[in-house]
């Protein structure tokens, strides 16, 4: 009968955190990144949702 066994060792495992700042220069520009990205996303949702609620609209006075 075929089978299949896994045997996982995690005995050895060390994390070691060691706490580093960022410079000025790097917070700056990955909050320039998130802040452009957000704006990006949410003018292509904005333009996204303004596209289809006009073909709606057009659709609905196509039917009166």
């Amino acid at each position: 009968m075929p089978s299949l066994y896994f045997n996982y060792n995690i005995g050895g495992l060390t994390v070691v955190v060691s706490p580093e700042g960022d410079s000025l220069s790097s917070f700056l520009i990955k909050l320039c990144a998130i802040i452009g990205g957000t704006y990006t996303l949410a003018s292509f949702l904005d333009n996204a949702l303004d596209h289809i609620i006009d073909d709606r609209h057009k659709q609905y006075e196509l039917i009166k």
